[in-house]
């Protein structure tokens, strides 16, 4: 795990790379609370027990990377992850050592609420929300306790412990961060208590038979952790199987009053198509009439075309009897003309001879 943190493929590696020795309290919890089972206990393998045989002399920078170098395929396969639990049920958290020689942090216990905490089905996202819920509950209130030798070296060095783990909770609001001496202090403390922590568990898991027991404890909670994710995912995939259940409700209804109301939309549709067809054939029947019509007053215009020919012919023919007409007339006046001269000289030639015949006549009368 902390080769993981070396080569950057862990979440949150900044300003973890280089000499474990020089790493801080908070560094050394970030890196090694996922590990931290319900006894207190880190989960070590067999392969990376048989390699922690040097002994105490051991170098602790050389020992860190190796704790999860080589870790089982059943513990790849099912990485560390915490338990989700419904309302009223509490967040299982490490509890404290009950063994002298174990450094154990002991965590709060705090309840999970369901809709805050969400797992996606993927195994490499569980112990990265182990990590994130495990240091939130860190960051409220933890306790480290050392316990080694009597009974008033240990209580002594555990009031050393907590005054050392409260200065560096402390540190977070600034006001000792910047003492150097301070932090040369710390990091000596934090790198004395990491080495006898890492000798005392590597004495522990030496023997064989130990280590074999260990294995075969730590194999034992991951089934059990193996189960319980199982029933997590089971409980997660009826709880999204009734989510889908209830969206498909809501979609039924949705599409029922969409389907509603599109019925009523080709309802309305159909009777306007009705209506359009109605007014429609009227058009049409007005269209026909409008076409007769035309075509009787196209008759009738013709006609009256043929009739206005016919008459300006006529026309034209009364034109020329009138120009004859008045070429006679004119000759017809001529004539009258010279008949009325004929006849007034031969008139009074005749009333002459008249007269003349009357005179004569009273004359022989008076005579």
């Amino acid at each position: 795990m902390v080769q993981e943190w070396h080569e950057g493929r862990a979440p949150d590696a900044e300003g973890l790379h280089g000499n474990p020795s020089i790493w801080t309290i908070e560094d050394w919890a970030k890196v090694l609370v996922p590990c931290v089972e319900e006894d207190g206990d880190y989960t070590f393998d067999s392969d990376s027990v048989k390699e922690c045989s040097g002994g105490p002399n051991t170098d602790p920078s050389d020992l860190t990377g190796d704790l999860h170098g080589d870790m089982t395929a059943e513990q790849k396969r099912f990485p560390l992850m915490t338990k989700i639990v419904d309302d009223k049920e509490a967040l299982e958290g490490t509890e404290v050592a009950n063994e002298e020689d174990d450094i154990a942090i002991a965590l709060p216990s705090a309840e999970a609420d369901k809709s805050e905490y969400v797992i996606e089905e993927h195994p490499k996202k569980r112990r990265k929300l182990q990590r994130v819920t495990t240091l939130e509950l860190i960051d409220q209130r933890a306790e480290l306790r050392v316990r080694s030798g009597p009974r008033w070296r240990w209580k002594k060095q555990e009031q050393k412990t907590n005054g050392l783990w409260q200065r560096a909770f402390d540190l977070r609001s600034g006001g000792l961060r910047r003492c150097p001496w301070m932090t040369r202090w710390r990091k000596e403390k934090n790198k004395e208590v990491i080495q006898r922590y890492l000798h005392r568990k590597m004495a522990k898991y030496a023997e064989p038979a130990i280590a074999g027991s260990y294995v075969e404890l730590v194999s034992n909670r991951m089934r059990a952790k193996v189960i319980a994710s199982v029933e997590v995912d089971i409980s997660i995939a009826q709880k999204v199987t009734v989510e889908l259940r209830n969206k498909v409700k809501v979609f039924r209804k949705g599409f029922g009053r969409k389907l509603k109301r599109a019925k009523k939309l080709t309802a309305t549709l159909a009777k306007r198509d009705q209506l359009h067809a109605v007014e429609l054939a009227l058009k049409a029947k007005e269209l026909e009439d409008c076409e007769a019509a035309m075509s009787l007053e196209l008759e009738r215009r013709k006609r009256l075309d043929a009739d206005c020919s016919e008459l300006w012919s006529q026309l034209s023919t009364v034109d020329e009897q009138l120009i004859t007409a008045r070429a006679n007339l004119l000759e017809t006046e001529a004539t009258v003309q010279q008949l009325e001269v004929q006849t007034d000289d031969a008139f009074c030639m005749k009333v002459d001879q008249c007269l003349r015949g009357y005179v004569e006549c009273e004359i022989h009368t008076l005579k």
